[in-house]
């Protein structure tokens, strides 16, 4: 085509402005320009606009198209659900289930994979107990799971169940489990536009299984902590679990911290290393999990889409 065609410099100026739109982050003059007429616009200009597309609904997906894109953990004995601030808890022999869930958010769709081909669920599954005496042992359990052809995602969601760790032993007292991952796949369409992502990444997961009468000791830990700290050695399982909880407050766990250091001032050294193993406790569920990674990641380190 001409240089100097009318329908050329046209189409030159729009995918101009629309690449800086892209390159300032204006979605909303990006689908503007968009939606303007193609007619007239070489082979080159079409592939750039059919690009500059893919990219605004990849960034649409990533940002506010999947509404719940991670994992979740449910337990169908109501009994056994624990009511704590700020984290997700059951009883240790709770018989909980694991899924992926993905939803699109209200009126909005999209589909990843094809039907000849396989979709793989990365998942990075672990476990932390904290045994009866304070010891920690940490396990990992990965997955990697097949998701076969073509997947359709709507408002009502796709969900997809996963295996767990198993029930902890009778040495465990308090059990922590994480699941971060990735979904590869290829083929991903959002909103009828093919979009350049092979991967989505997922909302990470943590809940804890903690002991039967743990509901007595949250009604006051800090006084279960004061009575327990006393005898350390033969409250111990108290002792921790009345820890954690103070831990999950700011109010209680600065006030546990106080009662830690002066149990710790007394210089029992029998007990030191249960007293030390506490204060681990009281920031343990207060860690900050990693968060979905943005959207922004995807498109300046291109080399992700490829592995």
């Amino acid at each position: 085509m001409d240089p100097s065609d009318p329908a050329y410099q046209f189409h030159r100026s729009i995918l101009s402005q629309a690449e800086q739109a892209w390159r300032e982050g204006d979605d909303a003059v990006l689908a503007q320009l968009l939606r303007g007429s193609r007619k007239g616009a070489s082979p080159a200009q079409a592939t750039r606009y059919k690009v500059l597309e893919g990219l605004l609904q990849g960034k649409i997906l990533l940002s506010r198209g999947l509404v719940m894109r991670g994992f979740q953990a449910h337990c169908p004995k109501a009994s056994a659900i624990l009511e704590l601030p700020g984290i997700q808890a059951f009883h240790l022999d709770a018989p909980y289930q694991l899924e992926l869930v993905l939803r699109a958010a209200e009126g909005q769709k999209g589909a990843f994979g094809e039907q000849n081909s396989l979709s793989l669920l990365v998942v990075e599954g672990s476990y932390v107990d904290t045994l009866v005496s304070g010891g920690q042992i940490r396990r990992t359990f990965p997955l990697t799971l097949r998701v076969p052809g073509r997947v359709e995602l709507g408002p009502e969601g796709w969900r997809m169940a996963l295996p767990g760790p198993g029930l902890p032993s009778s040495q465990v007292l308090i059990r922590k489990v994480q699941l971060r991952g990735q979904l590869y796949c290829k083929g991903i369409v959002w909103q009828g536009v093919e979009v350049p992502l092979t991967k989505i990444p997922l909302e990470p997961l943590a809940f804890f299984l903690l002991p039967k009468g743990t509901e007595a000791v949250q009604k006051d830990p800090l006084r279960t902590l004061k009575l327990a700290v006393a005898t350390p050695l033969k409250k111990g399982p108290h002792l921790l679990v009345a820890t954690f909880l103070c831990g999950l407050k700011p109010e209680t766990r600065k006030a546990a911290k106080k009662i830690l250091a002066s149990a710790l001032a007394e210089e029992n050294l029998a007990a030191e290393s249960l007293l030390r193993r506490c204060f681990r406790l009281l920031t343990w569920a207060a860690e900050k999990k990693k968060g979905l990674e943005s959207w922004e990641g995807f498109w300046k380190n291109p080399r992700q889409e490829t592995n």
